[in-house]
């Protein structure tokens, strides 16, 4: 099994209320590198870390989308969505959604939540799939420490092994009224 963005049509895909259209939920992670290289260090973790984008399919929130290799830690979110190109990869009218970072970017929508509570429940889809990854493989976790070319393929194995278990341990099995 890997991950295939073209999957993320083989699930429920809201049609109505703010979530229209949307296909997948996008953020980025970072993961912590132990190397001297300055090139590597985010001002955000205070440590040099790889940022790495996922995009989660909407009503389940499974990865279809994680691409590598990874950017060093600095590389803003935006800059990661342009130079891994998942809006080139988008059907016509198919929206994604992301934090506020994304918000200026082709093919996202915008947050236009009636509730915070609501905000809250779509970030928790993608945060979640994050979570698992780091929780199960703790390569992903604990500072990494061997060469940074490898962290990639490690990266891209934890992540195609996370969709393995999702599928026999889903992370919701009802889909929320929210998205309905």
């Amino acid at each position: 099994m890997k991950v295939k963005l073209e999957d993320r049509f083989n699930y429920h895909i809201p049609t109505n209320g703010p979530l229209a259209g949307c296909t997948l939920i996008i953020d980025t992670s970072e993961f912590t590198l132990l190397n001297n290289n300055a090139v590597f260090y985010s001002g955000y973790k205070k440590a040099n870390t790889l940022k790495y984008e996922g995009a989660v399919q909407i009503s389940i929130g499974k990865f279809h989308w994680a691409p590598t290799p990874g950017q060093p830690g600095p590389t803003s979110d935006q800059v990661v969505f342009r130079l891994n190109g998942l809006a080139e990869k988008l059907e016509n009218g198919e929206l994604i959604i992301g934090d506020g970072k994304y918000i200026t970017l082709p093919h996202c929508l915008e947050h236009t939540f009636e509730n915070e509570e609501a905000r809250i429940k779509v970030r928790q889809i993608v945060e979640n799939a994050w979570g698992r990854l780091k929780e199960k493989f703790h390569c992903m976790w604990l500072p990494w420490r061997h060469d940074v070319t490898k962290h990639h393929v490690a990266f891209k194995v934890c992540i195609n092994l996370t969709n393995i278990i999702f599928d026999f341990n889903p992370l919701r099995k009802n889909i929320d009224n929210f998205l309905l």
